[in-house]
């Protein structure tokens, strides 16, 4: 950078945030609950999904149900590292839209498995979009929030994931019992069915200012090679 010139920032090319009109706040409100309520849903899944599996003869050990249990929790851990590097290469909006399409993608693969190996798979796959809406919702919902309102905002995720917890046993308890065979893809395909509506809501959270776009656009915009300045508020 040469002598007496500004170093290019989120606030350089943007000098304030822009006002939050109410249908936005609305709309964030929604995501961050709605969003919770996905992973509340899906992390109890398996409490009436397992011996559903196991009465339709899907899986047939401990040692199944044991690794299927834990395969949330491994694919969530490789979402919230996947997560921190995308978040240098994609918006936040699409972030959290990547995300929800990895979840939908492993609850359709789950419920159509016809073997324990794709049940498998598509549990990794949710697991790997629940790690990375868990982190990506409540960042873009912090980071496009009036600031009076950020802290309500971002803990109705937290308010969502019990509300999940609560819907998923009302679910389970109205669904036919486990001898009914087709009572468990039911089960599964309804833990998609948030991921698709916050979908739908992030498309109507604004995506022009500068918080939602990605550090290597910045660089682009401001000729750099490698890295962009950020302003206070990113660091």
């Amino acid at each position: 950078m040469r002598g007496g010139e500004t170093p290019f920032t989120a606030y350089t090319a943007l000098e304030k945030p822009p006002t939050v009109r109410s249908g936005t706040i609305a709309a964030l409100a929604a995501v961050s609950l709605i969003a919770g309520l996905a992973n509340g849903f899906n992390a109890t899944l398996l409490e009436g999904a397992i011996p559903r599996l196991w009465q339709a003869g899907v899986i047939s050990s401990t040692w199944q149900a044991g690794t299927l249990a834990a395969a949330l929790s491994l694919g969530g851990l490789s979402g919230s590292i996947a997560c921190t590097q995308l978040s240098f290469y994609l918006s936040r909006r699409a972030i959290v839209c990547f995300g929800e399409a990895t979840i939908m993608t492993g609850a359709a693969l789950f419920a159509a498995a016809p073997s324990f190996a794709q049940v498998l798979v598509g549990r990794v796959l949710c697991g790997v979009g629940v790690g990375i809406c868990g982190l990506s919702k409540p960042l873009i919902v912090s980071e496009l929030a009036p600031a009076h309102l950020r802290g309500v905002l971002v803990s109705l995720f937290a308010v969502g994931q019990s509300v999940g917890l609560n819907v998923f046993y009302v679910v389970d308890f109205a669904l036919p019992p486990a001898t009914v065979e087709w009572a468990w893809r039911v089960l599964v395909a309804l833990g998609a069915s948030p991921a698709l509506v916050v979908v739908l809501l992030a498309l109507l959270t604004p995506a022009s200012a500068y918080w939602d776009v990605a550090p290597v656009s910045l660089t682009r915009s401001a000729g750099g090679p490698h890295t962009a300045e950020r302003g206070p508020a990113e660091q």
